[in-house]
């Protein structure tokens, strides 16, 4: 099957794109930028999807250029939109309106195109801080402005894959990690750890979805290949370690202490006043080998591989141990 995916350059996008050609999939990513406006992680991660699929640069999603894409390369079977405006999200001025516009630029355009020459299915990346998703606090409202923006996109998506007829999956992802991610909480805690550091937990008590990125990649393209039944309700809640914030991050200093022969300290501290967001927000799918301790333990040599890479300052260690993966 010939698959269209967008947000490739992403942490996850990375991994969805080669668990897709690992299910057999020929793959066309494609990306808004150019590489040379790339930062050196997005640079790392483009380059290893390209050695799995066909990249296709400067087409931001709906413009001209991706239009023509999808209008004249062979037809595709599957669009997987998981591109996003993200920047700065947290940021007082994000927009979310301005956000999920810049998403759905030319949906419709699209999606008419491809249904035409024989599209079969859409898969679209939500998140579990959208409105209405996971599990927790109620009432389940979204969790920030980004969260407002993917409800909104999430919900555009949804309108016009099915004015077309075209099956649509949402597949909501809670926190994934793993190697490549360069961002996020996880680099934090390595970098902490392999400069010395002590990282401080703001929120340690906050409980959230933690799922290994790999795992959550093959979830993804399973559904994208339509290899087993789809979720009845269009969704997919894939979930992972369900656990506190300081939980997580002592899972992950009892793996890296002996790898990377570190003490791995924790600092935990409340915040001096309650914070807007809610404190549990977890996905409720748990995904199969999840507690596989092979898949584990080859899961945190390459994260410590790539902790030690980053901190000397080694650009592909950002996805080199990712090709064992």
């Amino acid at each position: 099957m010939r698959v269209l995916l967008t947000g490739a350059s992403s942490f996850t996008g990375l991994w969805i794109a080669k668990a897709l050609a690992a299910v057999g999939a020929e793959v066309t990513a494609v990306c808004r930028g150019r590489p040379e406006g790339y930062d050196a992680a997005r640079l790392a991660r483009i380059e290893a999807v390209a050695e799995v699929a066909a990249v296709v640069f400067d087409r931001p999603f709906g413009g001209p250029g991706f239009l023509q894409l999808v209008q004249g390369a062979l037809p595709f079977d599957v669009l997987c939109l998981h591109h996003a405006e993200v920047g700065d999200f947290r940021r007082p001025d994000f927009d979310p309106i301005d956000a999920a516009r810049a998403d759905t630029n030319g949906l419709d355009a699209v999606l008419s195109c491809l249904a035409r020459r024989g599209l079969v299915r859409v898969l679209h990346t939500g998140t579990v801080f959208e409105a209405g998703e996971g599990d927790g606090d109620r009432p389940l409202a979204a969790i920030g402005r980004y969260g407002l923006a993917k409800t909104l996109t999430s919900t555009l998506i949804r309108h016009a894959a099915a004015e077309i007829g075209v099956p649509a999956i949402k597949v909501t992802i809670p926190s994934p990690f793993g190697p490549g991610q360069g961002g996020g909480f996880v680099d934090y805690l390595l970098r902490a750890w392999c400069t010395g550091a002590t990282p401080v937990l703001d929120h340690p008590d906050r409980l959230r979805d933690f799922v290994p990125v790999d795992l959550l990649a093959e979830h993804y393209a399973r559904l994208a290949m339509g290899l087993g039944d789809p979720p009845a309700s269009g969704r997919s809640n894939p979930s992972g370690h369900v656990e506190t914030v300081a939980e997580f991050a002592e899972r992950l200093a009892r793996a890296m202490r002996p790898r990377l022969r570190l003490p791995c300290p924790i600092e935990a501290r409340q915040p001096p006043k309650p914070s807007a967001e809610p404190r549990r927000r977890f996905n409720t799918e748990p995904l199969p080998g999840l507690f596989d301790r092979r898949l584990d333990e080859a899961r945190f040599d390459r994260l410590a591989h790539m902790a030690r890479g980053l901190v000397a300052g080694e650009r592909s260690a950002l996805v080199t141990q990712t090709q064992a993966a």
